[in-house]
């Protein structure tokens, strides 16, 4: 198919991979903004229980660097159904995070997880030559 040979397709890739990289990044250096604005999840009190908090912000950051950065790994190389896989995996990992969301703080996953997951499964999917 025409569609699935298009150029398009892993350039679409492309942008997809920069915004794990981007919101990794904010989790990584600023973990409380993430934690407290973004994600709305409320500040432990003590100080231990923060400092764990924010430490496990830090590892969200860089697990979504890592998706990302592996996303562009197989742009650059031209691998379009590494990266369909890729982007398939990626869309498992905003669905969890969309039930973490929702446990942790009872609203936010629609707006901050699950709509991504519809376009990277698609995107995946298309890429990979399934659909």
């Amino acid at each position: 198919m025409a569609f699935q040979n298009s150029p398009l397709l892993m350039n679409v890739g492309l942008v997809v991979s920069v915004l794990p990289i981007g919101l990794g990044s904010l989790a990584l250096f600023n973990p409380h903004y993430m934690f407290t604005k973004m994600f709305e999840f409320p500040l432990p009190a003590s100080k231990a229980d923060q400092a764990v908090a924010l430490n496990n912000m830090r590892s969200f950051g860089i697990r979504d660097i890592f998706m990302g950065g592996a996303c562009l790994g197989a742009w650059y190389k031209g691998d379009k159904e590494f990266l369909g896989y890729l982007l398939l995996l990626g869309a498992g990992a905003a669905t969890v995070d969309g039930f973490a969301q929702k446990g942790a703080v009872g609203h936010g996953q629609w707006t901050k997880h699950w709509m991504f997951v519809p376009l990277m499964a698609g995107l995946g999917a298309a890429l990979m030559g399934l659909i």
